[in-house]
């Protein structure tokens, strides 16, 4: 309800103190470049509630 993104992913590419870039739209993880891991939002509403600030921003309008 906050607007926040869940996404799941393996992790056991990841360190502590790693700069990873997000692609959600293209479900990857990124490191320096490289591929680490893939994903997929479980609804593309999910894209509009986070825009929105929230479930409850989005319903209102």
């Amino acid at each position: 309800d906050a607007g926040a993104l869940p996404i799941e992913l393996d992790v056991s590419k990841m360190e502590m103190g790693d700069v990873v870039e997000l692609r959600p739209y293209e479900g990857k993880a990124l490191k320096n470049g490289e591929v680490i891991a893939e994903f997929k939002v479980k609804s593309d509403v999910l894209f509009d509630e986070v825009r929105a600030g929230g479930r409850i921003p989005l319903i209102i309008g």
